[in-house]
């Protein structure tokens, strides 16, 4: 059997599924396991999905969490700064 024309490609920048299961699932989590005694939450620059779905959640409980998104110091992909190590691992998340 040849399987080499079967792709699955997640899309993880464009799919709103992204968002959601972060939103539904890991920003509950979150919630949960720390009996909501959050104050801020921190992530890194990826294609946004973790960010807007846990941060989405977490306001929904709490408006005044603070939440932000960092990345790399030497990849300022989102940031629009000029790139320093354009090979840095987590650069954009994976881009």
């Amino acid at each position: 059997m040849l399987l080499s024309n079967l792709a699955f490609r997640a899309d993880q920048f464009n799919h709103v599924g992204n968002i959601h299961a972060h939103e539904y699932h890991t920003g509950e989590e979150m919630w949960r396991q720390t009996n909501g005694e959050i104050d801020i939450f921190l992530d890194f620059a990826g294609s946004g999905g973790t960010f807007t779905g846990c941060a989405k959640t977490l306001k929904k409980y709490n408006p005044d969490i603070r939440c932000y998104l960092v990345e790399p110091y030497s990849a300022p992909f989102y940031s629009g700064k000029p790139l320093i190590n354009p090979n840095h691992k987590i650069q954009g998340g994976d881009i």
